[in-house]
Formats: C-alpha cells, sequence, structure tokens
C-alpha cells in the first residue's frame, strides 16, 4: 500500500525524537502546561526521608567522633584524684559527670614523661616504699589502669539511654561493659599510637612487659592491626559492646531499651561495613567481641588471685567491677 506525502513525514526518523514530537504539538496548538509531567509525591517522601536518615545517620557519627575528642581531652587533663577519695561504683554512676569539665582542669604538666623517670609501677610488682595495701599516687602521674575505667563510666554517662535506666540496671550494665568498653579504647588508641603495647597519654606504656598481666592486657591490639580497624567502625563497635541487653539480672525495660541502641548502631555499621568492603568485614569485626570477652574474663581472675586479696581494705569502686 503506497502511503502518502504526509505520512512518510510522520514516519521521519527527525519526527520521531521527543523533542521534535513537542515542538510539533505546540505549533498545531497544544498548551505544554497542560501536559508538564509531575513527579508523583509518594517518591519526593522517599527522598526526604532518604535524605533525613541519612543526616541522623551523620549527625550520629558526629556526636560520636566529638565524644572521643572529648575523652581523650579528658585523659590528658591535669584531673587526677587521690584514689582516697573515690567510693563505689554506684557513687560514680549516680554522680554528676566531669567529662564536661576536663578542659577547666587545662593539660597534666610534665607530658610527655621522660623514660628515665620511675613511674608508679603495678600492683603486680610490689613496690618498694608501699605499703601493701596502698595505691601508688603522684599528682602529675596518672594510673591508667584505675583512671581508664573512670574515663569509660564518664563515657557511659555521656548517653542518653544511659540516664533512663534504673539505679540497679546502671550497675549490673557498668559492671559487665566498662572492662570490654576500656580495653578496645586503650587497644585502638595504642594502634593509632602506632604501638604493641598498651600506650597511654603520657607517653607511657602500663603494663609493661614484664608485668605478668601483659599478655592479657595487650590481646586485642594484634587483631586490631591485622584487620586495619577505621575510626568508624571503632567507635560505632565500641558503641555496641556498651548496649548489651544480655547482661544478666537486668530489667526487662533495660533489656528492650538496649536491644534498641545496638540495632542502631549496629544499621549503621553494617551498612558502612556494605559500602565500602562487604558483608565479611561486618563478621570479621564482632569477632572482637568474643576476643574482649575472654580478655575480661581472664583480667579478673588476675584481679582474684592478686589484687582482690586486698579487697577489704582497698575501697574503691574496682571491687564493684572485678570482684563478681
Amino acid at each position: 500500500m503506497t502511503k502518502t506525502p504526509e505520512e512518510n513525514q510522520a514516519d521521519s526518523p527527525l519526527l520521531r525524537c521527543r523533542p521534535c514530537r513537542f515542538q510539533k504539538c505546540k505549533s498545531v496548538g497544544m498548551k505544554p502546561e497542560c501536559v508538564q509531567y509531575k513527579e508523583p509525591s509518594n517518591k519526593i517522601i522517599a527522598t526526604h526521608q532518604l535524605s533525613s536518615l541519612q543526616n541522623k545517620t551523620q549527625n550520629l557519627i558526629d556526636s560520636l567522633n566529638y565524644l572521643e575528642l572529648k575523652l581523650e581531652v579528658f585523659r590528658r587533663s591535669s584531673y587526677n584524684p587521690h584514689w582516697d577519695t573515690l567510693s563505689s561504683l554506684d557513687d560514680l554512676l549516680g554522680g554528676d559527670g566531669v567529662l564536661a569539665s576536663a578542659e577547666k582542669y587545662g593539660p597534666m604538666p610534665g607530658w610527655p614523661i621522660q623514660r628515665n623517670i620511675p613511674l608508679p609501677e603495678s600492683r603486680m610488682r610490689n613496690v618498694q616504699g608501699n605499703s601493701g595495701n596502698e595505691l601508688p599516687y603522684c599528682q602529675n602521674r596518672k594510673v591508667w589502669s584505675l583512671f581508664n575505667m573512670i574515663t569509660i563510666i564518664e563515657y557511659m554517662k555521656t548517653f542518653d539511654f544511659f540516664k533512663k535506666l534504673s539505679v540497679e540496671d546502671k550497675f549490673l550494665l557498668a559492671r559487665h561493659t566498662v572492662m570490654p568498653c576500656l580495653n578496645l579504647h586503650v587497644s585502638y588508641f595504642s594502634l593509632i599510637n602506632k604501638s604493641d603495647g598498651c600506650f597511654h597519654p603520657d607517653g607511657t606504656q602500663q603494663p609493661q612487659q614484664d608485668d605478668v598481666h601483659y599478655s592479657i592486657t595487650v590481646m586485642p591490639i594484634r587483631s586490631l592491626i591485622r584487620i586495619q580497624i577505621q575510626p568508624i567502625e571503632y567507635i560505632l563497635l565500641k558503641a555496641i559492646c556498651l548496649c548489651n541487653p544480655d547482661v544478666n539480672g537486668l530489667s526487662s525495660y533495660a533489656q528492650s531499651l538496649l536491644l534498641t541502641e545496638r540495632l542502631k548502631y549496629a544499621k549503621i555499621l553494617s551498612y558502612y561495613c556494605l559500602q565500602n568492603h562487604g558483608p565479611g568485614r561486618l563478621a570479621e569485626l564482632f569477632g572482637l567481641f568474643s576476643i574482649l570477652e575472654r580478655q575480661q574474663e581472664l583480667q579478673k581472675n588476675v584481679y582474684l588471685l592478686t589484687v582482690g586479696l586486698h579487697r577489704n581494705t582497698w575501697k574503691i569502686f574496682t571491687n564493684d567491677l572485678m570482684a563478681f
């Protein structure tokens, strides 16, 4: 069948493209404002929701990063209370936070400590000149095994969910999570300072290699070096470690609250791993928890066999954290 000249012209490639057809329609009287495509409202809402979720995630990560900076300011500050002034774990958990006041104390003078200056040694060595039931104390030198516990307790008290817990739930959660969070914190700080021992802000390593508990305290460091943990992975992993709903004795309310918080941080970490490394990375990071749990068990055994022998005379919070 033979086509008319008009039909042949309509089949022309020049008139089959959208701009050409649109211009042709306008030339014969079509009103463009009547046919303009409008994006579906549900798609707009979904876009806004995605943007809002991304903003919340970034804000959460920023807040954790800021908290880490405050913790290091606190550890480097001249705040160094005498251990006789510290009592029970309940008192520390219920007291006012000192983390926000760290900058007011200013940095500790005389840091980094020179290598040739003797440091307060650990209880494992029975320091000469120190009675069996006393802790070594010096105004500008910190006993890091104890001060790091205070640091993590202050870290816990900054979270909104922690403030919603009862006194009993706070106590139980602290007893089971302070040490794993502490060990992860110290191990990561040692890693970024290129040390395979427990490196501290004053430039020292405590414990030292000839201490009997040295091998226990450095357990996570090699794993962190091996997997090359990233800053965002570290801060999220520590928050997940803190939000442990499986602690025995917690109330139903505390378990539900901690589970919600743990899932929140775990989802962010999972998304980060999938975007940057793959699913195997998440399993690799979560594998650190078994090391931290084993380390905590060994540390408590050492405490009970050594320091814990004097727990009746040492009225400090470490008894609540370690002797159970």
